[in-house]
Parts: C-alpha cells; sequence; structure tokens
C-alpha cells in the first residue's frame, strides 16, 4: 500500500464532522432557549412573546402585505362622520307623544359623539322647542357650575312635563277630537289617520303606557277612529268586526286588529288603479226626458205697455194741463181729486157751495 492510500484511509472527514457539530449546537441552542421563556416569560413591550415550535414553513400561505395608511384620509372620514351624525339631530316640538321617540334618538347620538355633561347641556338647550327651553335655561341658571347635575335635573323636568303616560294620552286624545270628519274624498288624510292609530299602537307596547292605553282594546276607544271615518268605510268596519266576534266568542276586535284594518283601508283608497274618475264622460240624457223636453210648450213672454211722458223738445199738450189741474185738490194742492177729499167733506154745506 502507497502512503498516500494509508493517509487517506487513516484521516477522517471533516464534512461529516462539520454537519454534526453544527446540528449539536443548534439543538443546545434551541433547548437553551425554550427553557430560557418558560422561565422567565419575557415580555417586550407590554406584548406577550409567543413561543413557536420551530416546525417548517407553509409554502403556501399568502404573502405578507404592509397596509398603508393615510392619516389625511382617516381624518376626513372622522370629520364627515362627525359633521353626518351631528345632522341627525332635530329640535323637539313640544309635543309629548313626540317626546319618547326624540329623546331616544338624541341621547343615542350623544353616545356616538362622546359628549361631555357641559357639551351635551349645550345641545339639548339648542335643538328643545320653545316651551321646553324655557325649563332647561331655568335649571342651567340654577346649576351654572355643575353641568351633570343640570343636565339630569333637566331630563328628569322633560320626563314629567312632556314624557309621563297621563300627558302623552291627554295630547294623543286632543289629535284625535280635533281630527276632521272624513268623506269618501279624503284619501290622504285616511293615511294620516292610519299614521296616529300605529302612532298609539306603538306607545301601547311600552309596559310604562301600557295601564294608560289598555281601554283601545276595547270599542270605547277603536269607536274614537270609527267615528272619523267614512259612512262606506264605516259598515265595512262593521262587517269585519262581527266576523271576528263571532269566532272569537263575541269578544270585540283589539285595537292591534284595527290598525292593520285602517292601514290597508288606506292603502286601498290612494292606490292608482282604483281612482275612478268620471270628468271626461259626458252626462247621458234618457229617452224619456228627451219626449219631455220636446212636448213642452214653448214659454210665454209677456209685456207690460208703459206712458212714457212728454218729451224735453215737444211742449206739452193743453189736454194733458188740464186733466193734471182737475187732479189737483184746491183745498190742499195735493195729487187728489176734490171729491176724495177727506178736509172738503168735513166742511159744512155753506163753504163747500163756494169751493
Amino acid at each position: 500500500m502507497s502512503e498516500r492510500k494509508y493517509r487517506s484511509a487513516n484521516i477522517p472527514d471533516t464534512r461529516n464532522i462539520t454537519e454534526q457539530r453544527t446540528a449539536e449546537f443548534v439543538e443546545q441552542q434551541r433547548s437553551h432557549h425554550s427553557l430560557h421563556l418558560s422561565k422567565h416569560n419575557l415580555e417586550v413591550n407590554n406584548v406577550n412573546i409567543p413561543i413557536h415550535s420551530l416546525e417548517p414553513l407553509n409554502p403556501t400561505a399568502q404573502p405578507f402585505v404592509p397596509t398603508q395608511r393615510n392619516e389625511a384620509h382617516e381624518l376626513a372620514k372622522f370629520m364627515v362622520k362627525k359633521d353626518l351624525i351631528t345632522s341627525r339631530l332635530i329640535s323637539f316640538d313640544d309635543q309629548p307623544s313626540h317626546y319618547s321617540s326624540w329623546k331616544i334618538s338624541f341621547q343615542h347620538i350623544m353616545t356616538e359623539l362622546d359628549t361631555n355633561p357641559l357639551e351635551q347641556l349645550d345641545l339639548l338647550i339648542k335643538y328643545l322647542g320653545p316651551s321646553s327651553k324655557q325649563h332647561a335655561q331655568n335649571i342651567r341658571c340654577a346649576n351654572a357650575h355643575n353641568p351633570a347635575t343640570a343636565v339630569r335635573l333637566i331630563w328628569e323636568r322633560l320626563d314629567s312635563r312632556f314624557g309621563s303616560p297621563e300627558m302623552i294620552e291627554s295630547s294623543l286624545h286632543s289629535r284625535i277630537v280635533n281630527f276632521p270628519k272624513l268623506s269618501n274624498n279624503n284619501r290622504i288624510e285616511l293615511y294620516e289617520l292610519a299614521d296616529l292609530a300605529a302612532e298609539i299602537e306603538s306607545i301601547r307596547k311600552d309596559e310604562k303606557f301600557a295601564t294608560t292605553f289598555a281601554y283601545f282594546d276595547s270599542s270605547l276607544g277603536v269607536n274614537r277612529f270609527v267615528t272619523r271615518l267614512p259612512y262606506s268605510i264605516q259598515e265595512k268596519w262593521t262587517t269585519t268586526a262581527n266576523g271576528y266576534k263571532s269566532r272569537n266568542f263575541g269578544a270585540y276586535p283589539p285595537f292591534s286588529f284595527f290598525v292593520p284594518f285602517l292601514q290597508n283601508i288606506a292603502k286601498v283608497r290612494n292606490d292608482p288603479g282604483f281612482l275612478y274618475d268620471n270628468q271626461d264622460t259626458k252626462p247621458s240624457t234618457s229617452k224619456h226626458t228627451r219626449v219631455q223636453n220636446r212636448n213642452r210648450s214653448p214659454a210665454k213672454v209677456s209685456s207690460i205697455k208703459t206712458d212714457i211722458g212728454h218729451s224735453v223738445n215737444k211742449p206739452p199738450n193743453s189736454t194733458s194741463i188740464q186733466k193734471s189741474k182737475e187732479d189737483l185738490c184746491p183745498l190742499h194742492g195735493t195729487n187728489h181729486t176734490l171729491n176724495s177729499c177727506r178736509g172738503f167733506r168735513t166742511k159744512p154745506l155753506s163753504e163747500r157751495d163756494l169751493i
């Protein structure tokens, strides 16, 4: 054996030794790193560092794309949203029947805007009605250094003044009483009456108003609306209510049954397909009427002959002058004859002969 072959057989393979040592070092570092994290539970910037197992990467994963935030665009969106929320604020019209819906809308917008008590107080006074605003201003002046207390007292005053069940029932009752009696031509007003009935039905669903508005489930409450309807719709409701009573052992239809009936009537009466306009049709005349008009005698015309006095240019006739003198009374000079003069008759015969 030659010297070169002897050396190559006894010298170890350095490549295998390097790979083996590298693997040992990596395994040692891995175990040391895992043990170090499990003991100390390091936190960087208050975020826990997760311990990932050294598994092979997913070749099908989507590449990471960093998001590009435009701060100017985000600021513009914030300002537009703020203006949109502010534009949703509406003024209170001091109607107790509208108070609940207005209060819910106002408080929801205040929550979205995240206003403080002072800002809410300013907006509250700005969007109140004439009467309610006076109450709010008086309470604000009495609690000038405590806006949170002022806001709480204002809501308590508004709840008692406009949100109590008795006030709302009184307001709705006056609206029903003042609603005019409808005719067959008042089609649009049917929608207004149906909306008023739907408003009452919505308020009745609140447990706070259930007792006050319970009488609407009887004929007393329903007939307040029925008396405002035309006669034809009243008859239709009578037939519908009678059918309901026959199916429910004589129980009168509740208000929740009457509201859909009224809404459907308003929808049908305002449907353009059911509007029958007779203005384009000519009035027809029956044959009997034409025969009567033909046999009717022509109207007679009569005139009265009147004498016209003498003309200005024509001198008066001597006969007419003499006749006018005979008609004058010689005693009184008035337009009556001597024979018809009462004064002449009362005189004695001697004086009559002289005259």
